[in-house]
């Protein structure tokens, strides 16, 4: 279907729940979202201010440790993987989790790192170039225990972070 032809819908938060719910199988979405960059505190006068806006395509509803088997055997590697349990929270469906401790559903998918997204930072509604704060930002070390060197990227999105979806011929505006 092409874009053109894309229905648009305005939905809750309630509703973007109830779609991801339903997701049975793995789908590629374009999403769109808006999350509080990660930052040290000490002496950072950008600390909890700054908004990364991403937009790009994932892969929602695999699963996970199939996943990571599969691309092992594409690899030539003849290894088994079990996944550990899941640090966001327990899965609800393929692609939505639910963390108790803090009542937040989630929604984790899959992105490639062949395939870029756009991603944009703002500082008190103002577009910002990420080298003016980067020497503030969190480490993030590889920690994968992934045996193939072509790794399976999953990354979690707060239902609140999602500003768009785009799934089954629709594009869902979230209010």
């Amino acid at each position: 279907m092409s874009k053109k032809n894309k229905q648009v819908v305005e939905i809750t938060k309630d509703e973007l729940l109830t779609i991801l719910l339903s997701v049975e199988k793995p789908k590629f979405t374009y999403l769109v979202t808006e999350t509080n960059v990660r930052m040290n505190k000490t002496n950072n006068p950008y600390y909890d201010q700054i908004k990364k806006v991403t937009k790009g395509k994932f892969l929602i509803g695999g699963d996970y440790e199939i996943r990571v088997i599969n691309e092992g055997k594409k690899a030539g590697l003849d290894t088994e993987f079990h996944s550990t349990e899941n640090k966001v929270g327990k899965h609800l469906s393929k692609c939505v989790i639910f963390n108790e401790e803090k009542n937040q559903h989630y929604l984790m998918c899959e992105y490639f790192t062949k395939v870029p997204m756009k991603t944009e930072h703002y500082f008190e509604g103002n577009q910002i170039q990420k080298t003016l704060f980067e020497n503030w930002l969190v480490k993030k070390s590889d920690t994968s225990r992934q045996p193939q060197e072509r790794k399976v990227n999953v990354i979690s999105y707060k239902l609140d972070n999602i500003k768009e979806l785009s799934l089954n011929g629709n594009k869902y505006i979230v209010k």
